[in-house]
């Protein structure tokens, strides 16, 4: 039996309007200024991680944000439980069946998205092991807003080819974001982006073929949740388009790329002069 509960089953605080809890934030010490960059940071891990345990995050911004302290990040985080955000508190007990070892009663931060069907356990299973990725903190607040992806060399190739291929500028601004968000999304599906991109443009066979290997190569240098945001690439899980006949699919590729082995982008140089420096 699975250790993961149903995230149908996770219940939450009834949101209060935010002129109800501004009195609280106030008593407990903390300025606008540091609520609004709490909710930064959260907002932003939500978004890189999808879940992750609170004492995590509250390491990372202590680290990070000497303008907060540790207390101060768990008394603003008592009374975020009962804001509207993107991001949602919830116990380990909401989570797991059985939490693991000196869990009970932690709190976890989960990004909303998660909390209708089945990803959140997909999610949990694929990080198990996996070390997380942490970012700066100028980096790491860029991820507050959803549509946000690292500016890789893949991402500039994809970009300038969606402004070829698609009507206009526009066309192509909404289709990268969506790339953005769909490469994040457990289990790796382009079947919904890919008919995005048919309404904007006619794409011949060919060109659809084409959007697809660069669409695997924007996704195996992306930050992702699954890998507690390392790069499918760093952690020698990619997904490449393998032609068999008339038609093609994707195959998981395994096996973690040595620093002193050539870098799988295909830059010519070693790993560790690219992908991996």
């Amino acid at each position: 039996m699975s250790n993961y509960q149903s995230p149908g089953l996770i219940r939450l605080p009834q949101p209060e309007p935010a002129q109800r809890l501004a009195p609280l934030y106030r008593e407990a010490g903390l300025s606008a200024g540091q609520r609004a960059l709490l909710r930064k940071y959260l907002r932003a891990m939500a978004v890189l991680y999808g879940v992750l345990p609170l004492s995590e995050a509250r390491a990372i911004v202590v680290q990070q944000a000497p303008e907060v302290t540790g207390e101060q990040f768990d008394a603003f985080c008592a009374i975020a439980l009962r804001e509207e955000q993107p991001y949602c508190l919830v116990a380990a007990e909401q989570l797991f069946r059985h939490p693991p070892a000196g869990q009970d009663g932690a709190l976890y931060l989960l990004s909303r998205e998660l909390l209708t069907g089945d990803r959140l356990p997909q999610l949990l299973r694929a990080q198990q092991g996996t070390s997380r990725h942490v970012p700066e903190r100028a980096p790491l607040l860029r991820w507050q807003d959803e549509s946000y992806s690292e500016p890789t060399p893949q991402k500039r190739v994809l970009q300038r080819r969606l402004k070829e291929l698609l009507p206009t500028v526009e066309d192509a601004a909404a289709a990268l974001a969506l790339a953005a968000v769909t490469v994040r999304r457990l289990p790796l599906d382009l079947g919904p982006l890919l008919r995005d991109l048919s309404q904007r443009a006619f794409l011949s066979k060919e060109e659809q073929r084409e959007l697809i290997a660069l669409l695997l190569d924007f996704y195996n240098n992306a930050r992702i949740p699954a890998h507690c945001g390392h790069t499918p690439l760093e952690v020698g899980r990619t997904v490449v388009l393998d032609q068999k006949g008339d038609g093609a699919f994707l195959q998981l590729r395994s096996g973690k790329v040595g620093r002193n082995d050539p870098c799988p982008c295909g830059s010519g140089k070693k790993y560790k002069r690219c992908c991996g420096a």
